[in-house]
């Protein structure tokens, strides 16, 4: 055994000394909305994901775009996805183009992540629910974001 411990990195943890035990716990960089739309999500993976209503009851931990969005939509009114919403969407069980959603009775036609994360946001943020998610980027970068 060594005397020295070397730790990269280490600005990205907070330190700790519990017990005489040092703990180190990574520090969260959130990115502002606006970096978050300029990041391309091509092939990014959602590795954590919560969101939670106004009364902190949790809506979605899904680990996929559509599906997080799917959850948003099953807790709103139809009408109002309807009045609010930047997809294509029918209250019929299309199959051209659209996919049906059997737990929302609604077929949607389906964009990329880019803009699937555009109308996350938007929904969480016109319903006043909260968003904690974190994405590995298509470059091996790990990114958060937080509403």
């Amino acid at each position: 055994m060594t005397d020295i411990i070397r730790i990269p990195n280490i600005e990205n943890y907070m330190m700790t000394v519990i017990n005489g035990e040092l703990v180190l716990t990574l520090i969260r960089k959130y990115l502002k909305k606006e970096e978050l739309f300029r990041i391309d999500l091509s092939k990014s993976k959602i590795l954590f994901c919560t969101i939670k209503d106004y009364n902190d009851k949790i809506i979605s931990t899904s680990n996929s775009y559509m599906s997080i969005l799917i959850d948003i939509y099953k807790s709103l009114p139809h009408q109002y996805i309807l009045q609010n919403t930047t997809f294509n969407i029918k209250l019929t069980n299309e199959y051209d183009d659209y996919v049906y959603y059997p737990e929302i009775n609604m077929s949607i036609q389906h964009k990329n992540a880019n803009e699937t994360i555009k109308e996350i946001i938007n929904m969480i943020v016109m319903n006043t629910y909260s968003l904690d998610i974190r994405f590995k980027l298509e470059t091996g970068e790990i990114v958060n974001y937080q509403q």
